[in-house]
Parts: C-alpha cells; structure tokens; sequence
C-alpha cells in the first residue's frame, strides 16, 4: 500500500460522470492516469494510458491494476461483477486507495440502503469494508444526493423545466441534498488530494439543499411564472407497485426513478447531511442566482 498517489486508474472514464473525473485529475497534473475500458477509444487526452481489459475476469483486472496506487471506480454497470471484480482485482494488486460507484447513495442510512435497487452496491460497500480489515486496502465513498442537473433533464425530479410541468411527491416540501454533476465529479478527484482526511469513510457533499418546492419556485421566476402546470401525486402507491415489479423481476428506469421519487420526498431517507465535506474538497453551495442560470441554460437546449 502507499502513502501517496500518482498513478491513478479509472474504470468508467468514457461515461457521463467518468469524463468530469478524468478532466478533472488531468487539470491538477499531479497523477499519470490509466484508463480501463473495454474497448479503447480514438479520442483519448494525450499522456493518458488506455488498457483494454475484460470486466468479468478478475485476473485480466489484477493485471491492468499492477502498479497503480489508487482506482476510481466510476462504472454504472447493472450486473453484480463490475464492481465487486474491480475491489477484488484492486487488493491482490496491492492498490492503495478505492473510490467506490456510490456517487449519489448514502448507504450508511438503512432506510435507503434497504431500498431493492441498491442491493448490488450494498454487497459491494460490504465487500469493499471486508477486504479494507483483510488487506490494508483504503476506501472513500462520495455522498452527494442526486445530480440535479441530470434529475431535471430527465424528469427525474418531477420538474420538466420545457414543458413547464411539475408533479410534487407528496407536498414536495421535504428538503433534500443534490448536486449537479460536474461538481460531484470534481469532488471525487479531490479525495486524492486529501488522503488522511478520506479514509475508510463516506465524504458527504452538497451543491444545494432545497425542496421540489423550493425549486419550483426558483423554475418559475428563471422562467416566467405563467404556463405552469402543477399536481400533487401521493407517492406510496408508485412506491408499492415499484416494490412489487422489483420482486417480479422488473427493473427498469421508471421503476429506479420512482424509488428515487419516494426517497426524495421522505425525511427518513433523504435529508441534510448533519455534516459535510465540502469546504475539505472544493464544493461551494449553488447561490439561487447560479441555480437560476442553470435551469435557463437547460431550457435554451437543443
């Protein structure tokens, strides 16, 4: 295990979230970089170095994995191998720090890490802290409620920032972490950057803390407030029937986005963090002004 870090993997570097961090660490020029992937791209940063490795053999990831002193797991795979094959790989490669995919999930609360949709990441937070007591292997999650930029873009949210619709989980007045994106990006390069502070824990961020109301509200006055639709929906029974299609065996988008609906609007799942981590990796909170901005350049679109 090491002490520092300079050579740094990233598994999941060509998606949405796996291209901010890569951005990100090639911006501090402190790290030489590794992309796994399964397929190499043409488009890849100069000084980057690729390797093509298969996610299903543990053994291809124990090599690809020699020599490097922390991997950024930034994978949102469906299957249960990904994940756990790269924590597996990552110790018998003797890395020294492990960023888990949890972007987003505090798993250190039951009640959401009792939701059916999380399980495979529940089993490998478990596997992670196991192999972590085992081997000397270090870890850090990243907590940062949803990516409010991608949760209004899809609906996700209940607010269709075009089409001026919104649908309020409940009364839509619970309080609850997010964090756009490229933020929640950032903040997992910069637990590299702070190794003691980080270790074998969840760091918690949160770009802004507000209500569907709340940001509502914020919609109507960066958009106008004529044209609005708005109802309220009780949550509960989406909630059953997404519990239900689950152990039938159906798990798809609308079936995550209503188990992400009913926790966003229930305090026992979704709250304020007690304490945070933003000041230690860089995260200032979205003033409304900004929050404005971004929903106004979500609408000018194509």
């Amino acid at each position: 295990m090491t002490d520092t870090i300079k050579n740094v993997a990233i598994a999941g570097a060509a998606g949405n979230l796996g291209k901010i961090i890569l951005q990100d660490l090639l911006e501090t020029k402190k790290f030489n970089i590794t992309i796994l992937t399964r397929k190499a791209s043409a488009s890849t940063p100069d000084g980057v170095l690729v390797k093509e490795t298969d996610y299903s053999s543990k053994s291809q990831l124990t090599t690809a994995l020699q020599g490097q002193d922390a991997v950024i797991d930034a994978t949102f795979a469906r299957d249960t191998f990904t994940s756990s094959n790269l924590i597996e790989a990552a110790v018998e490669a003797r890395v020294g720090r492990f960023i888990l995919s949890e972007y987003g999930n505090d798993l250190d609360n039951p009640n959401f890490a009792a939701l059916p949709i999380l399980q495979s990441k529940v089993a490998n937070y478990e596997l992670m802290k196991k192999k972590a007591q085992e081997s000397g292997i270090t870890w850090t999650a990243v907590a940062s409620g949803p990516f409010l930029d991608a949760y209004l873009q899809t609906g996700f949210l209940g607010i269709l920032l075009k089409d001026k619709k919104v649908t309020l989980f409940n009364d839509g007045k619970n309080v609850f972490p997010s964090t756009p994106m490229a933020i929640v990006g950032h903040a997992a390069a910069a637990v590299l950057l702070h190794l003691d502070e980080t270790e074998n824990r969840r760091v918690y961020i949160s770009a802004v803390c507000k209500s569907q109301v709340e940001l509502l509200n914020l919609a109507k006055e960066a958009l106008g407030s004529d044209g609005w639709e708005v109802e309220s929906r009780d949550i509960e029974p989406a909630y059953k029937q997404a519990l239900a299609d689950v152990k039938a065996g159906k798990v798809d988008m609308m079936v995550f986005g209503t188990l992400m609906q009913y926790a966003m609007s229930n305090p026992e799942y979704s709250r304020p963090w007690r304490k945070n981590d933003n000041e230690l990796l860089g995260v200032n909170q979205l003033s409304d002004v900004e929050l404005k901005d971004m929903m106004r350049g979500m609408v000018s679109e194509k």
